[in-house]
C-alpha cells in the first residue's frame, strides 16, 4: 500500500504513546512492519537509504510546525519523542483503530480501514473498532464521527462507575492491573458489551441512553474478554465463570 503523510500521524502517536521515548528509527521500523508499504513506498530514493515511506515517516520530524506534531509530541535534543496531552487527545477516536493495526497482521483491506483516521482527513467517516470488535478478530462497522463521540462517552461513564464503585476487577476472575503493575495499570480494565455497540441506532446512543447503556458493560480482563468472546453459550460470562470454578 501506498499512504499519505497525514496517515501515518496516527500510527506514529499511537507507538510514541506506547513506547515513550521512542525514536525515530525504531518507529519507522514498527510502522513498516505493520502497515507493509508496497509499490512506489517500498522504492528506496535516487542516492539515499530512504524509502518513500521512511521518507514520509520522517517527514513528521522536518514538518512537524505544520502537520501539529509539534504540538502533539514533545521531541528531545537527542530524538526521543514523548507524547503531549494534546496528542493524547487528538489520538482518542483512532486509539483503538492503531490498536488492530498493531496487533494483528491485518489483509490489505483491514490496512485500508485502520489507516483512514480521522487524524488522516481522509473521510467524512471512519472505520472504529471497538474493544469487543477488537476481540473479535477485528471485525470493523462504519460509523459517523458523532457515533465515535457517542461510543467515548459510554466507556468514560462506564469507567467514572467503576470509579464510584472503587474497583476495576475483572468481573469473571477478578484479575486487578493496579495490584499487578501499580499506578501504571490503576484504572484500567476492558468492557464486555452484552449489547454491542453496533446494535445501537444513532437515535438510541443520546445521552440519557449512553448512561442506561452502563449497565450493558461487564468489567473484564483481556483473557476472560476473549474466552467470552469465544464461547458460544447463550451466557458466555456465565459459563466462563463456571469453567473457571471447575
Amino acid at each position: 500500500m501506498n499512504y499519505t503523510e497525514k496517515q501515518l500521524i496516527a500510527p506514529a502517536l499511537y507507538l510514541i504513546d506506547t513506547y515513550p521515548g521512542i525514536k525515530m528509527d525504531a518507529l519507522i521500523k514498527k510502522m513498516e512492519k505493520a502497515m507493509k508499504p508496497t509499490g512506489k513506498d517500498a522504492t528506496i530514493l535516487a542516492g539515499r537509504g530512504d524509502t518513500y515511506f521512511s521518507q514520509k515517516a520522517r517527514n513528521l520530524k522536518s514538518h512537524r510546525d505544520n502537520n501539529k506534531m509539534a504540538e502533539y509530541t514533545d521531541l528531545t535534543p537527542s530524538g526521543e519523542y514523548f507524547i503531549t496531552d494534546k496528542g493524547k487527545k487528538a489520538l482518542e477516536d483512532d486509539y483503538v483503530a492503531m490498536q488492530a493495526l498493531f496487533s494483528f497482521d491485518c489483509d490489505d483491506d483491514t490496512l485500508e480501514k485502520v489507516t483512514k483516521t480521522r487524524l488522516s482527513k481522509s473521510s467524512k467517516k471512519v472505520t472504529i473498532f471497538a474493544e469487543d470488535d477488537l476481540i473479535s478478530e477485528g471485525k470493523a462497522y462504519t460509523r459517523s464521527i458523532k457515533t465515535i463521540e457517542r461510543s467515548a462517552k459510554l466507556r468514560k461513564f462506564a469507567v467514572q462507575q467503576q470509579q464510584a464503585i472503587g474497583d476495576f476487577s475483572c468481573a469473571i476472575c477478578g484479575f486487578n492491573f493496579e495490584k499487578e503493575y501499580g499506578e501504571l495499570g490503576k484504572d484500567y480494565i476492558q468492557f464486555h458489551h452484552i449489547k454491542p455497540l453496533s446494535e445501537y441506532t444513532d437515535a438510541e446512543l443520546n445521552d440519557q441512553a449512553l448512561k442506561d447503556a452502563v449497565v450493558n458493560l461487564i468489567p473484564l480482563c483481556p483473557n476472560c474478554h476473549c474466552m467470552v468472546h469465544k464461547c458460544k453459550e447463550p451466557d458466555p460470562v456465565a459459563f466462563i465463570k463456571a469453567l473457571r470454578k471447575k
